[in-house]
């Protein structure tokens, strides 16, 4: 199987949280490896995810726009979207912004 990472990953154990549904909805999961592109992580194997996602990782304060690159039963992969821009905010700066659907176009 040839590696179609653009970043090497890091192996960690973060915790983590999804959130989706227009910031209605969040999910734990754990962080298994991590790079500047994409993180793999954990989740409950029941566990239906949106093709857009955010993720949060408080250990990093950072949360990262993302999308669901591939699945299997407990775990994800996660690609991040737009990685050079604003689409990696700091978490205490995310947590104060209102949902997307409260955001003026």
């Amino acid at each position: 199987m040839s590696e179609q990472r653009k970043a090497a990953r890091t192996r960690v154990i973060y915790g983590g949280m999804l959130i989706f549904n227009n910031r209605c909805s969040t999910m734990d999961c754990t962080v298994s490896n991590f790079s500047a592109n994409g993180a793999r992580i954990t989740i409950p194997h029941n566990a239906l995810l949106p093709d857009h996602l955010t993720l949060v990782v408080a250990r990093k304060g950072r949360e990262y726009a993302a999308r669901l690159a591939w699945r299997s039963e407990g775990a994800a992969g996660l690609e991040f979207l737009d990685t050079a821009s604003a689409s990696v905010i700091p978490f205490d700066r995310a947590r104060a912004r209102p949902p997307a659907s409260e955001m003026q176009p």
